[in-house]
């Protein structure tokens, strides 16, 4: 039986999979989500219970899905999230959003070294990049 290279949590409106031999937290939206501070609370649950709070790479995939809100702003650009998020990674299909996603890494300068991308693969090349 071939061994599972992830594990795997399901919440209401994404999955949360943890690749953990290349030490990476896949968030893949999948119903529109209104991402509120109990939204957020809940994925970084998530997170920390498949991690167990370990340093980790992080690709978002959420294609149109969302609607961001002030606290996914504030939930992304915390400081306290560079303890644990090493690089990060956006999968966007709306134009709206990944200018305004530009627009807020340019304005905020996030501590945590983040990109926006239109695919997972693009995504991962770059999460994986020495």
């Amino acid at each position: 039986m071939p061994q599972r290279t992830f594990n795997e949590l399901r919440l209401p409106y994404c999955q949360v999979q943890f690749y953990y031999r290349i030490n990476v937290i896949k968030v893949i939206f999948t119903h529109k989500t209104l991402l509120s501070s109990e939204n957020l609370t809940n994925l970084q649950k998530a997170i920390d219970q498949l991690t167990e709070g370990k340093v980790h790479k992080m690709m978002t995939n959420m294609g149109d899905k969302i609607t961001p809100t002030k606290e996914a702003y504030d939930f992304y650009g915390d400081k306290e999230r560079a303890k644990t998020v090493s690089k990060e990674a956006f999968v966007l299909n709306s134009p709206t959003l990944k200018m305004a996603a530009n627009f807020y890494f340019k304005i905020k300068k996030p501590k945590i070294s983040s990109k926006v991308f239109e695919t997972e693969t693009q995504a991962m090349d770059w999460l994986l990049e020495p």
